[in-house]
């Protein structure tokens, strides 16, 4: 079973979600200030291994 832990980043007006399968994690669109993401993984004994942004700008401009 995969669990997904979605919170609001502030003043960004997105989203960051943490998906789990109760041993691993992916983030996705991580917030700047990674310390809730990782508290959070650590909260639900989750080792995150791969994180995934989706809001990349200007790169293949």
């Amino acid at each position: 079973m995969i669990d997904i832990y979605a919170h609001k980043v502030a003043g960004l007006g997105n989203r960051s979600h943490l998906a789990t399968d109760c041993h691993t994690a992916i983030v996705i669109d991580p917030p700047r200030d990674v310390d809730r993401t990782i508290a959070l993984a650590g909260r639900h004994g989750v080792e995150i291994r791969l994180v995934l942004d989706t809001h990349i700008r200007g790169a293949y401009q």
